[in-house]
């Protein structure tokens, strides 16, 4: 018998664009051409007001501009929340809320363009886990760059504010978070200066372990938060 023709592979779908967006999704039917209760304020040099009127589309896109809110996956949506309240409520009353987002530019002078709605990083008022239970682990990846121990001192003192005290640093880049027995123990303490060092106290690689035997280190020990810092290398 002759052989089955295997099927037709469908071909890879291409990247979003406004373009793309407009074939499968119906657009909004234009709306007034002013945004409602905003208002355009055009202050001189000394600060006084030289005019006010209502914020018009125009002001801030042009049309056709396209507006995309980026998804952010949710623990929640994995295994529940221990909704535990934040320490920092003496501390600060700046907490971001369930809606806050910013959108990364507002206007793009003489033709449209894609904009992006992400979710604004910040403290939020309820936890998803209980910080006394959580083990963190901190790793830097790629090339150096300056300024890499203040942020490994800066997350050590902050996970501390928050009541997590058990925090390793994994060395050697993701090569070293398979080699478990290489982790260090960080406190405030040991990092008090590292932020005046040059380079990473943790030193850094561009190795890639598969990230599977990755995953599979991290549960070992326990791990709930996994701190990544590094540009183009911690793809």
């Amino acid at each position: 018998p002759g052989e089955v023709p295997a099927p037709a592979l469908a071909p890879a779908p291409a990247a979003p664009t406004a373009n793309a967006a407009a074939a499968v999704v119906e657009r909004p039917r234009p709306q007034p051409k002013t945004f409602e209760g905003t208002a355009l304020c055009v202050q001189d040099a000394a600060g006084a007001v030289a005019a006010l009127r209502p914020l018009r589309r125009s002001d801030v896109l042009q049309p056709g501009s396209e507006l995309r809110r980026l998804r952010v996956q949710r623990l929640g949506e994995a295994f529940a929340s221990a909704s535990v309240e934040t320490p920092l409520r003496g501390m600060t009353s700046h907490f971001q809320g369930e809606g806050s987002w910013v959108m990364e530019k507002l206007f793009s002078r003489g033709h449209s363009r894609t904009y992006y709605h992400m979710l604004s990083a910040g403290p939020r008022e309820i936890l998803h886990f209980a910080p006394g239970k959580v083990v963190a682990t901190i790793v830097t990846c790629g090339g150096l760059c300056p300024g890499l121990n203040a942020v490994v001192r800066q997350v050590v003192q902050m996970l501390y504010i928050y009541g997590v005290s058990t925090i390793y640093g994994i060395r050697g880049g993701y090569k070293g978070v398979v080699d478990t027995q290489s982790w260090v123990e960080l406190t405030p303490e040991t990092v008090q200066e590292i932020h005046d060092l040059g380079g990473t106290i943790l030193a850094s690689d561009r190795g890639n372990p598969p990230v599977e035997e990755q995953a599979s280190a991290l549960m070992a020990m326990g791990v709930r938060q996994h701190f990544v810092i590094g540009g183009d290398g911690t793809h």
